[in-house]
């Protein structure tokens, strides 16, 4: 696979918090000099993963492979008429996705899991079909509530994710488990935002830490 760096690209800088550390975070938000305000209103994030069955890109995040990419089909809400379809890719520091809209209503992806990678498929360009035959097998359905922040000049956003869940996909149990006493903030910006991330680092009130969904949930029903 090519990893070709486009212009659009973003770094993104990770910490993950506890619930006793929820309020210093949208202290330092309110308090802080970028001027931060909520972009849109909060929303319910829904997520299925494809991987090789070898579980590739799975063990590329863990080890944190330089050049990398994860599969997810997307929908915000309980019910969309509406999924998107992306690749997530990474570069060293930067990460950027191809996206696709497919007319197909989330409900319809929770009743054909065993032939969700097929139906899919039907919907796609032959360019994404070429992916989702690489990460073919539905392996994890991660969800969680999601709040948006942006910076007074538009360069920086942040995210705030709670209420973790994880369901496994490539099974009949379909095991459930959930992290809902920790919180994940994420900084995102541009390359021409990038001489912030030092600032970021050294006045957040959490530490930076690496974090994946992905890892996280199948590390979760794998044990």
């Amino acid at each position: 696979m090519s990893y070709i760096v486009p212009n659009s690209s973003r770094s993104e800088i990770k910490f993950v918090g506890d619930h006793s550390s929820f309020d210093s975070v949208f202290c330092w938000l309110q308090l802080s000099q970028y001027g931060f305000y909520k972009e849109f209103p909060d929303r319910k994030v829904n997520s299925i993963y494809f991987d090789s069955i070898d579980y590739s890109a799975f063990i590329d995040n863990l080890i944190g492979l330089s050049a990398r990419s994860k599969l997810r089909i997307r929908w915000y809400g309980d019910f969309s008429e509406q999924v998107r379809f992306e690749l997530k890719r990474k570069r060293n520091s930067f990460g950027w996705k191809i996206i696709e809209n497919i007319d197909m209503n989330s409900e319809a992806l929770s009743m054909n899991v065993l032939n969700l990678k097929n139906n899919i498929r039907n919907y796609l360009s032959d360019q994404n079909k070429y992916f989702i035959d690489i990460f073919s097998e539905p392996s994890l359905k991660v969800q969680y509530d999601r709040q948006y922040f942006i910076s007074l000049d538009g360069n920086v956003r942040v995210t705030i994710d709670t209420n973790q869940s994880f369901t496994e996909m490539n099974s009949k149990l379909a095991s459930k488990f959930f992290l809902d006493d920790v919180f994940i903030v994420e900084f995102k910006f541009g390359k021409k935002a990038h001489h912030l991330a030092s600032d970021f680092i050294s006045t957040f009130p959490l530490r930076q830490s690496k974090n994946s969904k992905y890892v996280n949930g199948v590390y979760g029903y794998l044990k």
